[in-house]
Formats: C-alpha cells, sequence, structure tokens
C-alpha cells in the first residue's frame, strides 16, 4: 500500500519572501551589508574631523566644572552641617550667659571667625543673653542696647515655622547693624552678613522655654567658595586658559547673595558685581540690602534656580549674560548644584540653596591643533572597522548553512529522527531545511505506520492460545506425591523429608510463608505413614480464643462449664491412630503453649473439667509461617516447646523460588477450576502465560490458584486472555505490556517514533471497599483513627458476641483484598492500614 505524506507550502518561495530579507540570497545580502557600511564609514571620517574637536573638550570641560560645583556644594552644606551639630551641642547644656560666652569663646580660637553671633532667648523675652564676636574680644551687649541693633538675634525665634524640640531652623541671610556704642571694640559701629540658626530649648517638664540662636558669618560661606577658585583649591583641575571664573551663592527663592572673591582678601564685605554683570533684576531682599535677582527674562538662570530646588546637579552652555538666546562667539560653563541642610531630625535633608560656578573656556580652539592626528585615527579605526565587520558580517550570513549542515549530521549520528527546528534567516537554507524535514514527515509515517502494524501482529501473537503441553513434557515429574507438584529442585528436597518423615513417627515443624502449601505437605506425611488410615485433624491456632483453642484441643467434660451439656473429646483424642496438624502454631497464646508443651510431653491430656488423664496416640504436627526462634528471642514463644515440635523441620520453599514448577501448577489448577466451575478443558494465551511468568507471586501457591480461579470463571472463552488475570481483588492487569521478544526493538517504546505525549500521572486509588461487611467497615474506621488493632481489639468493636472463628476470617479477608497489613508475630499480632491508605467510611 502507499503511504500518505502531508503536504505543505514552502515557506522559503520566492512570492512569500520576496519582501523580507529571508527571501535574499547570499550573495544580495552581502551586498546589502557591505556597501552601506563602507559608505557610512567613509561618511563618519568626514564627519569626525568637524564634531570631535569640540566634543573633546566640551567633555572634559563638563566633567570639571561637575566636579567643582558639587566640592563647593558639599563644602557649603557641611559648614551649615557642623553649625547645626554646635547649636544643638549647645542647646544641651545650660542657659545661661556663661555657657553663651564659653561657646563662642572656644569657637572663636577653634575657628576663627565662622561664628558671629550666640544668644539665647527665653520664651516672653524676659532673658536675653547675646554675645558678639567682635573681631578682638567677646562682647555682651546688654538688654538695654539690643533695641539699637538692626535685625538683632531677638528677632530671630519669631521667624521660626515650626518651634519643635530637635529642629534647627536656618533663616535666611540678614545684614546686622551695631549702631556706635553697642560694641565696646567698635567704636564706630560694626555690619556683619550671617546666617542666623535657630533651635528651641525644653526646660524640665518637656516644654519649650526659650531659643539658642547661632549666627554664621556670611564671609566664612564666602571664603569657601574663594577657595576653590584659588591656586589652592582642594579640587585640582587640569590647567586650562586665563579667563575669569568666579561662583555666587544663591537662595531657594532665586537671591545671589554674594560671590568668590579673592582668598587673601577676607575682610572684604561681600559683593555681587561679577554675579549680576550685564543682568537686570531687583536690588536688595528684606533683611539684606546686598541681594540681587535676575528678572523673569532670564530663562536660563531660572531654568538653574527651578532644577536646584528639585535638587539637580546640571551644566549649562549659556552665553555671557546667562541668555541661551542671546549671541555671541564665546560661551561660558555653568555649573550648579544645591546646597542641602537637615532642618529636621526625622526628615530628609531640604535644599537651602545652590552654588553656581561659571567658567569661560577656550579649549575648543585646541581640537584644532589636534584634528590631522583625529583624521589619522579615525581613518585607522575606520579601515579596521571595515576589515572586521566584513569578517563578521560573511560569517554571520553563511551561519544558517553550518547550523543546518551540523543539525543534518547529529541527526544521522545519534540515530533520532525528528524535523529540523532552525529559524528562517534566507531563502537557500530555508529551501534545503523544508526539503529534508519533508523527507523525515514521510520516514517517520511510514515508520508509524510499520509500527502499528507490528503492534498489530504482536497483539494478535499474544492472544494466540498456549501449548501448554510443551511446557508440561520439559518438566516431567519423576517422583509424583498426592498433593505436592513441582520438579524443582527445592520440591525435590522436599519430596525427599516428606517421604522421611513419613517413615518414621515423630513430631514435625513445618516453616513457610502463607500460602506455600504446609497443609498440603502435612497431608502428604500423614498419608505416606503408617497412619494413612487414621483421621488427620488440623486446628488453626490463630483462629480460636484461647479458652476456645483449649477446648478444641482437648475436650471437656459434662458440666465442665455452664455451656457443657455433654462431653467433647478434643482434637487430640479424635485424631487417635491418626495425625493432628496444629496450624499457625506461633499465635498460641502463653497457656496454650504450656498445655501443649505438657501434653506433648506427657502424651496424655486432661479434658477440661476432669481430673483424669488420658493418654492419646496421634502424631503431632505443626505449622508456621514466622520464626520461631525469634519468636523464642522476644518471648512470645516457649523455648522448650519450640525444641519439643523441632524435631523434623520441613522448610516449604516459596513459589519465587521454584518458577520452574508454574507449568505444572497451571497444569492442575487450571484442571480443577475447570472441574469446579463445569467448564470445559481451559488454556492460556501467550500473553497470560508471559505475565504469570513474570509476577513475583507474594501470596505462593494459594495465590496462584485463586487468580487462576477467577480467570476461569471471568474467561469468555476457554482461553486465558491478560485482561482476564487478577491477582488480587482490587488490581486489574489491563495496563500491562507485555516484554517484547529478544532481539527485537519495541517500536512503541523508540523515542525516535513521534507519539502522544504522556498524561500526567494518576494518584493511586485505594482499594475498593465494595464487598465488605459492616463488621469489617467498622474496622476500617476504628483502623483510621487509631492505626492499628489486634483481634480482640476487632471483636470488642464489632460486638461481644461474635466468634473468634469469624472475627479471624475477616481479618484474613481483609488482608487478602490488600486493605490490611499484619504486623509482628504470635499474640504480639497487630493489623494495620495497608500502604497508609485513608479510606472512606
Amino acid at each position: 500500500m502507499g503511504f500518505f505524506v502531508p503536504q505543505r507550502p514552502i515557506r522559503g518561495s520566492l512570492v512569500s519572501s520576496l519582501g523580507s530579507p529571508s527571501g535574499w540570497s547570499i550573495r544580495r545580502r552581502l551586498l546589502a551589508a557591505i556597501l552601506p557600511l563602507i559608505t557610512l564609514i567613509l561618511l563618519s571620517v568626514g564627519y569626525a574631523t568637524k564634531w570631535v574637536a569640540g566634543r573633546y573638550l566640551s567633555m572634559a570641560l563638563e566633567r570639571t566644572t561637575k566636579v567643582l560645583t558639587m566640592g563647593q556644594a558639599d563644602a557649603v552644606g557641611d559648614l551649615f552641617e557642623q553649625a547645626r551639630q554646635d547649636i544643638l551641642l549647645l542647646a544641651r547644656g545650660e542657659r545661661t550667659g556663661e555657657a553663651g560666652h564659653r561657646f563662642l569663646s572656644v569657637q572663636s580660637h577653634i575657628k576663627s571667625g565662622i561664628y558671629r553671633e550666640v544668644s539665647y532667648i527665653s520664651v516672653g523675652g524676659e532673658t536675653q543673653e547675646y554675645f558678639v564676636d567682635g573681631g578682638r574680644e567677646i562682647c555682651r551687649v546688654g538688654k538695654d542696647y539690643v533695641g539699637r541693633v538692626i535685625n538683632s538675634a531677638v528677632l530671630a525665634p519669631s521667624r521660626m515655622a515650626e518651634p519643635r524640640l530637635g529642629v534647627v531652623a536656618l533663616l535666611d541671610m540678614a545684614e546686622v547693624i551695631y549702631p556706635p556704642g553697642v560694641l565696646p571694640d567698635a567704636g564706630a559701629g560694626a555690619t556683619f552678613s550671617v546666617f542666623r540658626l535657630v533651635t528651641p530649648v525644653a526646660d524640665q517638664q518637656g516644654k519649650i522655654a526659650g531659643f539658642w540662636v547661632l549666627s554664621v558669618d556670611g564671609r566664612a560661606t564666602r571664603d569657601i567658595l574663594s577657595l576653590y577658585n584659588s591656586p589652592k583649591s582642594p579640587l585640582a583641575a587640569f590647567p586650562r586658559t586665563a579667563e575669569k571664573r568666579y561662583s555666587f551663592f544663591f537662595d531657594r527663592n532665586g537671591w545671589i547673595l554674594f560671590q568668590s572673591g579673592n582668598i587673601e582678601e577676607r575682610e572684604q564685605p561681600l559683593s555681587t558685581d561679577l554675579a549680576r554683570s550685564g543682568l537686570t533684576g531687583d536690588h536688595g531682599m528684606p533683611g539684606f540690602p546686598g541681594a540681587f535677582r535676575p528678572t523673569a527674562a532670564n530663562e536660563a538662570y531660572w531654568r538653574m534656580v527651578v532644577d536646584v530646588q528639585a535638587g539637580r546637579t546640571d551644566i549649562e552652555n549659556v552665553s555671557p549674560v546667562l541668555d541661551l538666546n542671546a549671541g555671541g562667539h564665546d560661551s561660558y560653563s555653568l555649573g550648579f548644584a544645591p546646597v542641602l541642610f537637615k532642618t529636621y531630625p526625622d526628615k530628609a535633608p531640604e535644599v537651602l540653596g545652590g552654588v553656581a560656578f561659571m567658567d569661560k573656556s577656550r579649549l575648543l580652539l585646541a581640537a584644532d591643533y589636534r584634528i590631522y592626528d583625529v583624521l589619522l585615527v579615525i581613518f585607522i579605526v575606520a579601515l579596521a572597522l571595515t576589515v572586521g565587520m566584513i569578517c563578521v558580517v560573511s560569517r554571520v550570513i553563511t551561519r544558517p548553512m553550518l547550523d543546518l549542515s551540523s543539525a543534518v549530521r547529529a541527526m544521522s549520528q545519534d540515530g533520532v529522527l525528528e524535523p529540523i527546528k532552525l529559524p528562517d534567516r534566507d531563502r537557500e537554507t530555508t529551501s534545503v531545511k523544508d526539503s529534508v524535514n519533508h523527507l523525515l514527515e514521510a520516514l517517520l509515517f511510514q515508520r508509524e505506520e510499520l509500527r502499528l502494524k507490528d503492534a498489530h501482529i504482536k497483539d494478535n501473537f499474544l492472544r494466540q492460545p498456549l501449548d501448554l503441553g510443551e511446557k508440561l513434557s520439559a518438566s516431567p515429574d519423576p517422583d509424583p506425591i498426592e498433593g505436592i507438584i513441582g520438579t524443582s529442585q527445592a520440591m525435590r528436597g522436599l519430596k525427599w523429608l516428606i517421604r522421611k518423615a513419613a517413615s518414621v513417627d515423630p513430631d514435625v515443624l513445618i516453616i513457610g510463608e502463607t500460602g506455600t502449601g504446609k497443609e498440603v505437605s502435612a497431608q502428604a506425611i500423614h498419608k505416606l505413614s503408617h497412619r494413612a488410615k487414621g483421621p488427620f485433624i488440623s486446628i488453626n491456632c490463630g483462629a480460636l480464643d484461647e479458652n476456645l483453642l483449649l477446648d478444641a484441643l482437648f475436650g471437656h467434660v459434662k458440666g465442665a462449664f455452664s455451656e457443657a451439656k455433654g462431653e467433647r473429646k478434643g482434637a487430640f483424642l479424635a485424631a487417635q491412630g491418626g495425625t493432628i496438624l496444629l496450624d499457625e502454631i506461633g499465635n498460641a497464646s502463653p497457656k496454650v503453649q504450656q498445655a501443649l508443651l505438657r501434653a506433648l510431653a506427657a502424651r496424655t491430656i486432661i479434658p477440661l473439667g476432669s481430673d483424669e488423664e488420658i493418654p492419646f496416640d496421634a502424631r503431632v504436627m505443626a505449622a508456621t509461617n514466622v520464626d520461631l526462634l525469634e519468636c523464642v528471642k522476644e518471648g512470645t514463644f516457649r523455648e522448650d516447646l519450640y525444641y519439643r515440635l523441632k524435631v523434623i523441620t520441613l522448610n516449604v520453599p516459596p513459589l519465587r523460588e521454584r518458577m520452574e514448577d508454574i507449568p505444572l501448577l497451571v497444569d492442575a489448577f487450571l484442571k480443577e477450576s475447570a472441574r469446579v466451575m463445569n467448564k470445559p478443558s481451559m488454556t492460556l494465551s501467550r500473553g497470560a502465560w508471559e505475565r504469570m511468568t513474570a509476577h513475583n507471586w507474594p501470596g505462593n501457591v494459594r495465590e496462584l490458584k485463586h487468580c487462576l480461579m477467577r480467570a476461569v470463571a471471568m474467561a469468555d472463552s476457554d482461553t486465558i486472555l491478560v485482561e482476564d488475570l487478577r491477582f488480587d481483588a482490587q488490581t486489574p492487569i489491563t495496563q500491562w505490556k507485555a516484554p517484547s521478544e529478544p532481539g527485537r526493538e519495541d517500536a512503541a517504546s523508540s523515542d525516535e517514533i513521534p507519539r502522544a505525549q504522556p498524561q500526567p500521572a494518576q494518584r493511586a486509588e485505594p482499594p475498593s471497599l465494595d464487598g465488605l461487611s459492616e463488621r469489617q467497615r467498622t474496622g476500617i474506621a476504628y483502623l483510621q483513627e487509631h492505626g492499628s488493632m489486634s483481634r480482640a481489639k476487632y471483636q470488642a468493636i464489632v460486638g461481644e458476641n461474635v466468634p473468634p472463628r469469624t472475627a479471624q476470617y475477616d481479618l484474613r479477608d481483609l488482608v487478602e483484598r490488600g486493605l490490611l497489613t499484619v504486623k509482628g508475630k504470635g499474640p504480639a499480632t497487630k493489623y494495620v492500614l495497608a500502604g497508609g491508605h485513608s479510606h472512606a467510611r
């Protein structure tokens, strides 16, 4: 049959890609990339001769101007910050005239010329301590003279916006005039331009009692600007032309208060001559007539003020009159930076004003002398850049074809066929990639079809009936014993022991896991022994409680207890001349163990209610699925009873250790199940056989038998399929996948075949509670709350009228259903929920 290959349009076709670079040829892409690049480089060389010279020095000038401006602003801010710390320190001390006098005296020696006034004014003005540093000595201004001082410090507290403890207000600059006779060392009077700092002082009750006022001399602030514009500047800039440069300070409202001067002439009064040169505006602000504020027509100046108010530091190139719109050949670099002051202790610093640094520069002329050097450098760089770009572009353009080649080569090396996923970069590689992908799609389609055919053939093969005779002929049983099925090495050893045990008459201990056939082995010994004509009685020591078990073993006489209407011989007497099997002997209570030890030692029994010892003649066998020696070490089983029983020991092997016996067991159980259910002869499919041989059979022969009985009952034909198998009451086998045949790879598991994505793993559902009795549901609910229980506890939960045998049956049924797990051995046996499942009631 033919194969269907899905068709799709080639994405790199001419019609779909004419308008995009992905449709260009490699040559066209190279030309389109290289020619504009060379043109751009040549044009850049001509343009750079004009641009680099001005840009080179302009960048250096801007950086230096910014650094110098920020340095001056920070230095002024540090001065005010130190003054703030000093007045706060003064506020923590005594509120006396001696404290102010002492402070001003110390500061005049440490920082000469920084502070001019210090005064303390109480609330209401009753107390006024006023001291002034006149230059030669500290003078006290009496209360009678304070009124003659123009802009005296007494007025400062009233100008404080928010009198609050810890707040330091820095007031606008004021010109203080002391008339003649006020200061002893200034007979002709004195004038100072100061910044005043005001802070409140608290009394013992925490209320504001007064204010300290500290005045900073404006000339000290100007000296900072003068220092930074002198050869002694802390910031050494690179050499420049001898053009005039200066700095000036302006407040937050735009008033120019003073400008820098000669650092050697500190006694000169504050001035704004250079700062206001060529500008028009207002002269003198309230309290300080030397201030100057330009008019609103000076846009560059007011842009600077707005930026400083916003806390920004920047630089502009302006004309000599600070107006960008004005003409002129020369230009200035105007740098500005804000000066910050921390008024409130719990808030960020505020903008106090700003420092502007004006510097006229002619460094653009230096670019003319470097033009030839720049041209040479640009030419070399352009040449190197062109060569490098050609190499890079050619590599980028050819990269798609190399990537496609690598992808195809990797596919052939790894053996994994999957579509190539590479971005569409040009028409050639896109066309080649689409062709390869079309070929892969055809191959994958054919492979998928072959896989489906192979899976169909394999499914039919697994559903074919198995010739069980071939399996049986390979392992005939040379030494058959009734009920004992198997020809493995382990079973041959067990048969040999059974015959040996049957030839003698001592007691026998049979050990093996649940479902291995311990009782069948005991019956085989009985049938092969000289007691074969006698009775074979089996008593399950774990199914009855202590009193019922003693009664079942030893019997009772009439009237032994209230319900004893007649005599009962008991199992030992009933097995007279035959064999008695004590199954699950490890579960016997200590009282029962003691009674058994006495009976086995004396070969006599004493029925309940009787004082007469009655001899018995029965062979005693015991069976257990626990390690009795371990129980002896734990103290749950009597050591003397253990060695009394352990005369001859048989170990019945589990089914997982004799898997070669499965054909014989399957054949026997299929025939038995078909006979019991009145069905024709049954057989297994090949898939069912492979599934059974792959199972580890934790329930041993009993699980195998029950599995086959359920399969015979569920099968719709004379062949048992995989879906008919059910190893326990909860887990179906429909999801099992048969293993691949040797030498044949399972196509369904190959990663080379495109298939649906796997679904997320489903959480395992807890075993179903369908089919349980009300007693069993009650026991499950108890376990969900308490975790574990014993058989006696189960009886107490579901009702006292439930016999021990019925309770044991209920619990064993729950274990076989996979709902419960047995923990411990003997009397310490506990039942817990299997696998930590939480079951709904």
